[in-house]
């Protein structure tokens, strides 16, 4: 699967290698385009750009600032020229809203490999201001924002800092190596990528053929085939999807999994109070500290059970090939794990 991945990934992103190539070229021309707005505290930018990256700041300006970079190079002077005159931003602005949209005009560029060329954005908004970002074959930087967001970015990858509004609505296919270093709410959809997380409040995520690494969230839902995903920290959770490696460091309150043909790992403490696997071949493992008293439900078919812990059994059955277990660790009543698989496996093991 990842060899899959990275030849899918590499196929895709060919427009961008020819279009943007860092071969060194003979004529090399630029031109800057500047546009600066009158607005609310709380005006919304509009952005629709590829082949470039788009970098917003915030500032103590009730204006929205525009600048755009456009670079061509190429080793005809003339076709240089044309492309760079084919170029062009559509300005539109009210009170309450500016928009930007590249224009590539002309013929069709695309395959012509002795012409290279990228738009880079730099935008500052007010403090209160809220963002609509759209970007193919470039990257998307925020370092911080509290108002609203809306990203839609393809072949680029996103490095956003402190998200501090209520709204956060992202879009990404693939995307390497995104970040974001704090959320509220995110609601991501996301197609062959790899984003970190550093803190999240609220997160929930859907896609397939992802990897996910996020540090602390406090409740976390996804939807997703084919992902990597690894917490160190993570209050409440419920994931559901097939093929999935799952590495959940610490479980604070609660899981749910539903998930077939994956691999499980997740850390389970004594403030943790309730943890649920259903999937079929699939393999689960279970690391308890030593004081985590809970309840345990386990029912198997055609697969195996350890138990590294000491459980206290109040009931077994074993024939042929189902088993079901059920007792305690420590006490009853205080939380529990429920387990359910066939052709798969479990461990329950201490730190």
């Amino acid at each position: 699967m990842k060899n899959i991945f990275k030849l899918l990934l590499l196929l895709i992103l060919i427009p961008s290698v020819v279009l943007a190539s860092d071969e060194k070229k003979a004529f090399n021309k630029e031109k800057t385009i500047s546009k600066t707005f009158e607005v609310n505290n709380d005006a919304l930018l509009s952005v629709t750009n590829s082949y470039g990256n788009v970098n917003v700041y915030l500032w103590d300006e009730n204006k929205i600032s525009i600048q755009v970079q456009i670079k061509v190079s190429g080793n005809n002077e003339k076709k240089v020229t044309d492309r760079l005159n084919d170029i062009d931003i559509t300005f539109a602005a009210t009170s309450n809203k500016v928009g930007a949209i590249t224009e590539i005009n002309g013929k069709n560029w695309q395959g012509n490999n002795n012409i290279s060329y990228e738009i880079n954005y730099v935008v500052k908004i007010p403090k209160n201001g809220n963002v609509d970002l759209h970007n193919k074959y470039g990257n998307i930087s925020i370092d911080k924002l509290n108002g609203n967001l809306g990203i839609n970015c393809k072949y680029g990858s996103l490095f956003l800092g402190q998200l501090n509004g209520k709204l956060n609505n992202i879009i990404i296919a693939y995307s390497q190596n995104s970040t974001i270093t704090s959320v509220d709410k995110l609601n991501l959809n996301s197609q062959y990528s790899e984003v970190e997380i550093q803190k999240g409040n609220q997160i929930n995520i859907d896609g397939n053929y992802n990897t996910f690494d996020f540090q602390s969230v406090g409740s976390l839902n996804i939807t997703s085939n084919y992902t990597k995903v690894k917490t160190t920290a993570v209050s409440k959770s419920v994931i559901n999807g097939n093929y999935l490696t799952l590495k959940l460091g610490d479980v604070g309150i609660s899981t749910t999994i539903k998930s077939n043909y994956s691999d499980i790992q997740l850390g389970a403490n004594k403030n943790t109070n309730a943890i649920s696997i259903d999937g079929n071949y699939t393999n689960s493992k279970i690391t308890c500290t030593p004081d985590y008293a809970f309840d345990v439900q386990v029912e198997l078919k055609y697969g195996s059970f350890k138990d590294a812990l000491g459980i206290k059994y109040t009931d077994k059955y074993e024939k042929n090939t189902s088993k079901s277990f059920t007792g305690y660790h420590i006490a009853q009543g205080k939380s529990k794990i429920t387990v359910a698989t066939n052709y798969g496996s479990l461990q329950l093991l201490t730190k």
